[in-house]
């Protein structure tokens, strides 16, 4: 379990695998909380923005895995834009607990089964 947070810290930190998000996937800017609205409407780089958006789509489903709205083999790969920069206090560790249930549901998968 150690290993796969370990992994799961340096996958948040390292580069993006270039999935990008379903449209389904990509939260709306009217779906952000008022501080979060307040945040975008300040950008002005479209990239920043769109980059924005993809994190804060990501968190979403993240936590959809967390509170089990979500199954964990469900959550896609980090999308391309994703930036811990955009992430508030404590979401590292719960997007963390939610790719290591994926990696674990997916490992599931792959085992062979029992008999």
């Amino acid at each position: 379990m150690e290993k796969s947070l370990d992994f799961a810290a340096s996958w948040i930190a390292g580069p993006a695998f270039g999935q990008t998000l379903t449209d389904r996937q990509m939260i709306k800017p009217a779906e952000l909380t008022q501080k979060k609205a307040d945040y975008y409407q300040k950008l002005t780089d479209p990239e920043i923005t769109r980059n924005f958006l993809i994190t804060r789509s990501f968190v979403r489903l993240c936590q959809q895995v967390i509170d089990r709205k979500l199954p964990p083999r469900e959550l896609p790969d980090k999308p391309l834009g994703f930036s811990a920069r955009y992430l508030l206090a404590g979401e590292a560790t719960m997007i963390n607990s939610a790719i290591s249930e994926s990696l674990a549901a997916e490992l599931r998968e792959m085992a062979p089964a029992k008999r």
